[in-house]
């Protein structure tokens, strides 16, 4: 392409901000066929154009220069007369007159340009600013191309494209909003582009001729996070960001404690010793209904060791879900656990119903019945539900209509058949739980219990009996000790996770040995589900950091989950292809055999609402691993700084880099290693986190609830 002359496709506004040298974007470059006389080229032999965005320079401010990215701005004064540009690996230089503008417009190339742009992999690009014969500014990015022929393949030149112009691959981001610039290009009036989350939701959004759309995204969790955007008719592009802590949530959103704080509101176990010792002498089997969705994680195993050590002559435990298995995620491991534990499983799916019978419901706001994406709106239907039944003064055979008569009619008919004593389940955040408690108290159930994987509970919990929760911080906190209508009726008890020594050990079979990389390399891990909240990003980012002063370090994943595709995306993105391995999910001895191998396990989660206590990091202690944690949430009731884990403190885009500064202290410290290896170990063997210790705590709490309802006669008697 020739100095002075471009292709014009649309003007962007963009404001570069990342964690990197320089920003890395993959959003910002497009690729299109160039069809000769009307028709595309055969397989194989496509001409294409890379479009191009570019930076405004006007937009670049000392305050939103990201760290390590020191561009030489004009002064405000000087109008620029010409912006080249630079692609690392051609040769090519492109020039374009830009008399009184701050910005170049989206471009497209041909030629060398649009060559070296359609390779895959991360290419550098250099924007220089003229005045006459003199350079007054300068600065630079990366696009990060997945190569031209698969964004090429069936689009055209003219057809419509949409780009994120101001969220850089990998920018951390913290605070109330996140405000995302689009520019579209070859769209006319009422264009919409469908900006999809990482969460599935769906927003749509309006551009009319083209330029540039704002879109504030609001309450965004700490977690590892998508956008992406699909202009209707046309193409696609996609982004990543990190949303991490804000001032406030570095400093009173966690729990960094020296000891657990004594307070007579929370039990450690069970409170009343005299009614445990009723339930004992009611003489028959406590039946305890668990109800819940099949995914494994966190909470099941909880449960899976209830289902194991809770002795089945006083309990006679159920398990329910009102889903077919097959259409939950992965049930298999805890199908397995329900089948070796003996537990019973019910499956009573709620009934479907069509979507123009729920439009013509009383009480439903039609307005708000589906998500933008398409998805229903579970609280809308809840809402719905619970006014049909209020409507029919609580009385099932009055509800109306059938359909609504029917699901009520299924979860209450599916508890009361073999009616429990207590039912327990854990808290989703969820509509779908209040529901679940109406049901229950409808069928006649005298105890309910939910555990606490999650904090802010969607219902007054007044309405149940108590709370479980895995640590000091859970139970304390405000959603959960003020979550009722005034004078608190639910008791609140810690029964801290445990694991089974007999199973984390470290001698035996090392999964790891088979990699490949040889016995110098030290191995860190990340040993979660792969899902937003767990921030698998922010592993990838810290091992960025961390592997370029570090040369053997490797990097293994162990999970699955919902954004593994992101996270694989993420270290093709970063190069670090090479040192890192994924084993998908397993279990068992697969799972601690893989664990054997590493030297340290890093959680890089920040999401303190549902980081209640992490057990991960538990079963990393009791292998002995050194451990690299975030102190967020639960963690804090048993990590401690130096002595058995490095916790990672701060908040904002300094996050990243401290922990990748605390993984590199071990991975250059053997010693270090050691010493926090036996830190951990001592931790979980001398502080109470045994698998035997969990079964009695909450064989206690149960007793006790179920207790209450067995009257006053006999009472502190065992």
């Amino acid at each position: 392409m020739g100095r002075g002359s471009y292709h014009l496709f649309l003007i962007l506004v963009l404001l570069p901000a990342v964690c990197y040298s320089s920003p890395v974007y993959t959003s910002l470059l497009n690729f299109a066929l160039v069809p000769l006389s009307g028709t595309l080229l055969e397989e194989g032999n496509h001409e294409y154009i890379a479009v191009l965005c570019l930076p405004s320079w006007s937009s670049v401010t000392p305050g939103s220069i990201p760290p390590g990215f020191q561009p030489i701005l004009p002064k405000e004064h000087e109008s620029v007369d010409q912006a080249c540009i630079s692609i690392g690996g051609a040769k090519e230089v492109a020039c374009f007159r830009v008399k009184g503008a701050s910005r170049i417009p989206p471009t497209g190339f041909r030629g060398e340009i649009a060559d070296v742009l359609g390779r895959r992999g991360s290419h550098p690009v250099n924007v220089g600013l003229w005045v006459g014969e003199s350079l007054v500014g300068e600065f630079e990015f990366e696009v990060y191309s997945f190569g031209a022929s698969a964004q090429a393949q069936g689009a055209r030149s003219g057809d419509p494209m949409v780009f994120i112009t101001n969220v850089p691959y990998g920018r951390a981001t913290y605070g109330e909003h996140l405000i995302v610039d689009l520019v579209v290009a070859n769209v006319g009036e009422g264009a919409v582009v469908d900006l999809e989350l990482t969460n599935g939701e769906v927003f749509e959004v309006g551009v009319s001729g083209g330029g540039k759309q704002t879109v504030t995204m609001h309450a965004i969790d700490p977690g590892s996070h998508t956008i992406e955007a699909r202009v209707r008719g046309g193409g696609s592009t996609r982004t990543y960001f990190e949303s991490v802590l804000t001032e406030r949530e570095g400093s009173t959103g966690r729990m960094l404690i020296e000891e657990v704080p004594k307070d007579g509101e929370v039990c450690v176990g069970g409170c009343n010793k005299g009614a445990q010792c009723l339930a004992m002498k009611g003489g028959e089997k406590i039946k305890i209904l668990f109800v819940g969705m099949m995914k494994w994680d966190g909470q099941k195993t909880l449960w899976k060791q209830q289902f194991e050590g809770l002795d089945r002559s006083e309990f006679d435990i159920r398990f329910a879900t009102f889903m077919e298995p097959s259409r939950q995620h992965k049930p298999e491991k805890m199908l397995n656990s329900l089948r070796e534990s003996g537990v019973r499983l019910s499956v009573r799916p709620l009934p479907g119903v069509e979507v123009e019978v729920l439009r013509e419901t009383p009480d439903m706001d039609i307005e708000n019945l589906y998500k933008s994406g398409g998805s229903p709106n579970m609280e809308v239907m809840v809402n719905c539900l619970l006014k049909r039944l209020e409507a029919a003064g609580d009385v099932v055979e009055k509800v109306e209509p059938e359909w609504a008569r029917n699901t009520w009619e299924t979860v209450i008919d599916e508890i009361n058949g073999d009616l429990p004593d207590l039912l327990v389940f854990a808290n989703a955040r969820e509509p779908t739980d209040m529901l679940l408690i109406k049901g229950a108290r409808m069928a006649g159930v005298k105890s309910i219990v939910m555990e606490l994987p999650n904090l802010y509970p969607k219902f007054d919990l007044d309405l149940i009996d108590g709370v479980i929760a895995p640590s000091h911080y859970a139970a304390l906190h405000p959603s959960i000790r003020e979550g009722g209508g005034g004078e608190r009726a639910y008791s609140l008890h810690v029964v801290n996770p445990g694991v089974d020594h007999e199973v984390w050990v470290e001698e035996g079979e090392v999964e790891t040995e088979g990699y490949g990389w040889g016995e110098r390399c030290v191995l860190i891990g990340f040993v979660a589900r792969i899902s937003s909240e767990k921030s698998p990003g922010i592993f990838v980012q810290a091992a960025k950091k961390v592997r370029e002063d570090n040369k053997w370090a490797r990097f293994v994943v162990v999970g699955d989950g919902s954004f593994r595709k992101e996270m694989e995306r993420m270290v093709e993105v970063m190069g670090l292809g090479d040192v890192f391995k994924f084993t998908g999910a397993i279990y068992g001895e697969s799972l601690v055999s893989v664990m054997r191998g590493l030297d340290v396990i890093v959680n890089p989660s920040l999401r303190y609402e549902s980081e209640t206590f992490c057990i991960a990091n538990l079963e990393a202690m009791t292998m002995g691993k050194a451990l690299v944690t975030f102190g967020v949430g639960g963690v804090g009731e048993y990590a401690r700084d130096g002595v058995n884990a490095l916790v990672v403190k701060g908040w904002g885009e300094e996050l990243i880099g401290r922990l990748a500064e605390r993984v590199e202290e071990v991975v250059r410290d053997g010693e270090l290693r050691r010493k926090l290896g036996e830190g951990g170990r001592r931790t979980v063997k001398e502080g109470g986190f045994k698998v035997e210790d969990v079964v009695s705590g909450y064989r206690e709490v149960y007793l006790e609830l179920v207790g209450r309802h067995f009257g006053d006669e006999g009472k502190g008697v065992c």
